[in-house]
């Protein structure tokens, strides 16, 4: 069966591509994590007035690669972004099955990067990215 895994912390764009084309992955959806309001614009979330993070819906087949590849990969995408206070730019991994937040938690602490201050939580408000707004 499927598993679906939200990743936030970049631009709109920038995290779907380090998941496109990797064995296992499914779809990748650009969005918008939690936030005050359903399905907010681009404008409204760069604005830091809706609360949304911009973020991806990773969904995978588990058989085929691990939250830890998939966690890793994530790590990678934000490294070289500079931290910053913006609302919108929040890095977070959101799980739906608690192993897999147990695991993406576990490769933080073992890896290398520097990257702290990581929001992992059960389950958030995912609103898919459209050009097209509301």
């Amino acid at each position: 069966m499927n598993k679906s895994i939200y990743f936030s912390g970049a631009p709109i764009g920038e995290l779907s591509k380090s998941f496109l084309g990797i064995p296992g992955v499914i779809t990748v959806r650009d969005g918008f994590l939690n936030g005050k309001s359903a399905f907010p614009t681009l404008e409204d979330v760069t604005s830091n007035k809706s609360g949304h993070a911009i973020g991806v819906k990773v969904t995978y087949d588990p058989k085929e690669v691990s939250v830890k590849t998939l966690t890793n990969i994530y790590l990678k995408a934000i490294e070289p972004l500079k931290s910053t206070n913006s609302i919108c730019y929040k890095k977070a991994i959101c799980y739906e099955d608690f192993l897999d937040g147990v695991e993406a938690e576990a490769t933080i602490r073992e890896s290398s990067s520097l990257q702290k201050g990581i929001l992992i939580r059960k389950t958030c408000n995912f609103y898919p990215y459209s050009k097209l707004g509301k």
